[in-house]
């Protein structure tokens, strides 16, 4: 009985916001095209040391999460440098993808995800 009543006050609570239109506004902020979500450090597998990368080529994507299913965050240049964070390799022995955060270009300060191929030493 409880569950049904506080669905119930759930329910008028959000028909309310809905009608003031509070509820798009809390739907839409942030990033909107970040399905399925968008997963920081926490997704990591292994904890690498902190070192500093350059693009191989231009408008390697930054992204939302470790995969190409995740969208796009930002563009990073080739020679745009890159500080890896962690790692995620989920088969051993290739290129894992690695969250950080973009250190030169347009989009300096943004944090999230590339794949590794895509990354050479600086």
């Amino acid at each position: 009985m409880r569950t049904s009543i506080k669905r119930g006050v759930i329910g008028l609570a959000m028909a309310g916001l809905v009608a003031t239109g509070v509820a798009t506004e809390l739907t839409t902020a942030g990033p909107a095209s970040a399905a399925p979500g968008h997963y920081g450090a926490s997704a990591c597998n292994k904890n690498t040391v902190n070192k500093t990368y350059k693009m191989k080529y231009s408008d390697v994507q930054l992204l939302w999460g470790p995969g190409t299913q995740y969208d796009s965050r930002a563009g990073v240049g080739k020679g745009k440098k890159f500080r890896r964070y962690c790692s995620l390799y989920k088969t051993p022995g290739q290129y894992g993808w690695h969250y950080g955060k973009v250190l030169t270009g347009a989009n300096a300060g943004k944090k999230g995800w590339i794949y590794g191929a895509n990354m050479r030493a600086a």
